[in-house]
Parts: C-alpha cells; sequence; structure tokens
C-alpha cells in the first residue's frame, strides 16, 4: 500500500474494492431496472444483462480492464431509461447495492448467520399484510425490500454449513424462480419463459398463488437449516412466519378478525 501511495499506482487489493463496489452498483442498477412495474424485455432487459456482465467482470477481476468495460456499457446502453429506472426504484438499489457490499464488510465466519437474519428479516416485511392498515404502512419499505430476501439468502448459502448446501441451495433456487419468473407485479417475464417451453403461461390468479407456495417453501428449508444448524433463533423466526402466513391463507385470520 506504501509503495502504492508513491509511486501514485493503485494496488491489487485496492483495485480489487473498487471493482467491488462498481459490481454492487451495477447489480443495483440491474434491480432497479428489472423490477419495474412496467418492466418490458425489449427495453430493459439489454440494460439489466449490462448491469449483470459489468457486476460479473468486475467481481472477478482486480485489474483495470473493469472501468473499461463500464465505460463501454454505459456508451452502449440507454442511460435515459436506466435513470428512470433509479428514479422509481431508488430505494431498491440502495438496499441492493449495500447488501452486495456487505460481504466485503462482514468477517467470513460471521456470513452464514448475518445474511440468514438478514433473510428472516426481509422475509418478516414481506409477509406482514395484516392488518390492511400496517400493510398500507409498510409498501414502501416492502417494495425497498424486495430483492433483499433472495439476495441475502444467497449470500448465506455462499457461507453456510456443506450439510446444510443442498436445503438451502434449492431455498434460493425456489426464491429466484418466485422472484424472476413468477413476479405478480409483471408478467412479462413469465410469458417469454413459457412461451420458450411452448406451454400456456399461468393466469394473475395462478401465478400469485404460485409465488406465494414458492415463497412458503423457502421460508420452510431455510427455517430446517436454521434447526439443523443449531441456530434455534432462525428456526423459530422462519417458523412464525410460515404459521402466520398458514394463518392468513387460511379462516383463521377471518375468525380471529371478527
Amino acid at each position: 500500500a506504501i509503495c502504492a501511495r508513491r509511486t501514485g499506482r493503485l494496488s491489487v487489493a485496492q483495485m480489487a474494492s473498487i471493482n467491488h463496489v462498481a459490481a454492487s452498483a451495477a447489480v443495483s442498477v440491474s434491480l432497479a431496472e428489472f423490477f419495474r412495474r412496467d418492466f418490458t424485455t425489449a427495453r430493459d432487459m439489454p440494460l439489466v444483462l449490462a448491469g449483470s456482465l459489468i457486476a460479473v467482470v468486475c467481481q472477478g477481476s482486480a485489474s483495470m480492464l473493469s472501468p473499461v468495460i463500464i465505460l463501454f456499457a454505459v456508451v452502449a446502453t440507454d442511460r435515459r431509461e436506466a435513470l428512470e429506472g433509479l428514479r422509481k426504484n431508488l430505494p431498491m438499489a440502495i438496499v441492493g447495492m449495500f447488501l452486495c457490499m456487505a460481504p466485503a464488510v462482514i468477517h467470513k465466519e460471521n456470513q452464514f448467520g448475518t445474511f440468514l437474519g438478514l433473510a428472516a428479516f426481509a422475509g418478516t416485511i414481506q409477509l406482514l399484510r395484516k392488518p390492511d392498515e400496517l400493510k398500507q404502512a409498510l409498501k414502501e419499505i416492502r417494495v425497498a425490500l424486495g430483492p433483499a430476501y433472495g439476495m441475502a439468502s444467497f449470500f448465506s448459502y455462499c457461507q453456510c454449513p456443506a450439510g446444510v448446501q443442498f436445503r438451502q441451495g434449492l431455498a434460493v433456487l425456489m426464491i429466484a424462480v418466485a422472484s424472476i419468473v413468477l413476479r405478480p407485479d409483471n408478467d412479462e417475464v413469465v410469458k417469454v419463459v413459457f412461451s420458450r417451453m411452448g406451454v400456456k403461461a399461468p393466469g394473475f390468479a395462478q401465478r400469485r398463488m404460485l409465488h406465494g407456495l414458492f415463497m412458503l417453501a423457502s421460508c420452510t428449508l431455510l427455517c430446517w437449516v436454521g434447526f439443523v444448524t443449531n441456530r434455534m433463533w432462525a428456526a423459530c423466526w422462519f417458523g412464525a412466519l410460515i404459521g402466520m402466513e398458514v394463518c392468513r391463507r387460511l379462516p383463521v385470520w377471518a375468525m380471529l378478525s371478527q
């Protein structure tokens, strides 16, 4: 580091840190663009793919190649639409950027439990839908934390013990399918995916039901992961979320509300 300061050149560690920040920023832009309610594959998918490419290159490189690719992507993509996506989903972009930067700050030994807790917190915000006054009060926070549940589960999976990798990997896969393919607020991706498969795309009601079932199944798997890894706080937390969601979808809530 001393030599780097004296010569005016960036060290490998400094360049890696800069690239990590650039990768986090690229992911945040991709999230903001992809989770627009008016998302279309023709207009927005090139920006999402460009941001993802930048993130992969920056994260896997510690050289000056990354800024060159960033500059090329900025010139080649529609900056107006990127700014529009950031304007509409700025809180989500900020949360996504900080989550991407978190693995570089949190000690590796603590990442599994920390991200598991963040996933539980994000899942709680997403599932708190009753009473209606609370649902409305948490609307902006729920939108901002939209991808946080899946991202935190993925980062936790990256550091999970070997004995639970399959279960947590399956939970992450379910979250990805529910969040990307079965989005309740936009049917653009599901139409493209199912048309490629030659199968009729599910309607709004079916998509919403499948989205909820996949998310509930992911909570069940993460609850089991917490139990197996002796993190009983996580098992109880996810177990409470499962119970809350089951009660909400059954007539029990209606009976208690009367």
